[in-house]
């Protein structure tokens, strides 16, 4: 435990994740302020939460686990995210389980058909992964993009995989994409 999160009031769900490694949800006033696919060692030394959300938390991974989607409504802070960044995470968090779509038409579908790059840098610092699931956001063609985590497009393809989407050749197939409206 840090002085640090002792400080700032942070206390930590960690769940069984995805990736045969636990997932961790850290939390402060009622909202999920970061989520890491795989829990690391400064996560596990966090003091555990309790109370609803926490609850809410275990059921919804455990549910998640056994094949549906996570929440859309999960309390996340995302106090200084432009209105644009919000909406794009809003319209991901609704896509289904087993769908992808491109950082166009998520940009798109956000109201900003051309800012698919500003979608993708969205992707790229995303702070709740699962909950805003950035893995199920591909290139227009197919190919996967990028993907912050610590085996990279690795465990984006996992992610992918676990979900029922198909990789084939670093490129997810049309039959996977998603539009919106």
């Amino acid at each position: 435990m840090t002085q640090m999160n002792l400080k700032n009031n942070i206390t930590a769900v960690i769940t069984p994740g995805p990736l045969s490694s636990p997932s961790a949800f850290l939390i402060r006033d009622g909202l999920i302020v970061r989520s890491n696919i795989v829990a690391s060692l400064s996560d596990r030394r966090i003091p555990i939460a309790a109370g609803a959300l926490a609850n809410t938390i275990k059921s919804a991974m455990a549910a998640y686990l056994l094949g549906t989607d996570l929440p859309s409504d999960l309390p996340l802070e995302l106090q200084g995210r432009s209105a644009f960044a919000r909406k794009v995470y809003n319209l991901l968090r609704q896509l289904p389980r087993g769908r992808v779509v491109s950082y166009g038409e998520l940009a798109k579908a956000a109201g900003k058909p051309n800012a698919g790059r500003a979608a993708g840098s969205f992707m790229a610092s995303n702070q709740f992964p699962l909950v805003i699931p950035c893995h199920r956001v591909v290139r227009s063609d197919g190919c996967l993009g990028g993907f912050s985590s610590s085996r990279g497009i690795a465990d984006k393809i996992a992610l992918l995989s676990f979900e029922g989407v198909e990789v084939l050749d670093g490129r997810v197939p049309p039959k996977f994409f998603f539009r919106f409206g």
